[in-house]
């Protein structure tokens, strides 16, 4: 079968003693730096091998990860609304002989009977008016909304009833989105909001061109980011919510 891909195969380096070879399909998110930091922030805070979703999968490289760095306890769950992004998990999952279960549908809808001790959302939490300007989401679903919220707090308001007792969602939230309209969200529905970690970045320069968008969407509250040097610099939070 001729299977269409960015790359043939790309090499991600997620620790020092783990780099993952990943085929990454046409159609499917491509990880990017915030990928690794979820991945290494969730590392922190699942302490023994447990039951894992992987809500929005996309190539897989959230699930694997894990499952590689011992953190899941056999198989690892995902889920993803695209066609495509099944079929990159499934071959990817297939060539790191990871033990998986996988499902195609929108965020809960394939895991009605099922709890799980850790789902990590990498479901999209990205201003949609910037997500379609950018590379990275070139061909791939982001029904985020202006504000980046729509999808996200679907999460956060359904996720307490797929969660064990003792289990915590792990989602990530990023600048260009409105993250006060998030964390308002995760308050309403968690009584413990933990931020893990944080890091800022520098915005890519191809998106210097959107820059009176960008302005634009940051004086209606709609995202932020901070100008330092003449450079746009954003952030990208990771916060663990238990019931």
């Amino acid at each position: 079968m001729n299977i269409p891909v960015h790359n043939n195969k790309k090499i991600f380096k997620i620790k020092s003693d783990l780099e993952l070879k990943l085929t990454i399909l046409k159609k499917v998110f491509y990880p990017t730096l915030t990928s690794i930091f979820l991945i290494n922030s969730s590392l922190k805070k699942i302490r023994k091998p447990s039951k894992i979703l992987d809500i929005g999968c996309g190539s897989g490289i959230v699930g694997i990860s894990l499952y590689k760095l011992g953190k899941v306890n056999k198989p690892v769950y995902f889920s993803d609304i695209s066609k495509e992004a099944i079929q990159n998990l499934k071959i990817n999952a297939s060539n790191h002989k990871i033990n998986f279960i996988a499902k195609k549908g929108s965020l809960f809808e394939p895991w009605q009977d099922y709890k799980f001790d850790y789902i990590i959302n990498t479901v999209s939490g990205i201003s949609q008016s910037i997500a379609t300007k950018s590379k990275w989401y070139q061909g791939v679903s982001c029904k985020a909304g202006v504000e980046g919220t729509n999808l996200v707090n679907k999460i956060i308001s359904k996720s307490k009833k797929y969660l064990n007792k003792n289990g915590a969602l792990i989602i990530p939230t990023i600048s260009l989105s409105d993250e006060n309209k998030i964390k308002t969200q995760m308050k309403k529905y968690f009584s413990k909001v933990i931020k893990i970690a944080t890091i800022d970045w520098p915005l890519p320069e191809e998106m210097y061109i959107h820059e009176k968008l960008l302005n634009k969407l940051k004086k209606q509250n709609s995202i932020d980011f901070q100008m330092k040097w003449g450079i746009i610099i954003c952030s990208t939070s990771i916060y663990m919510l238990k019931k």
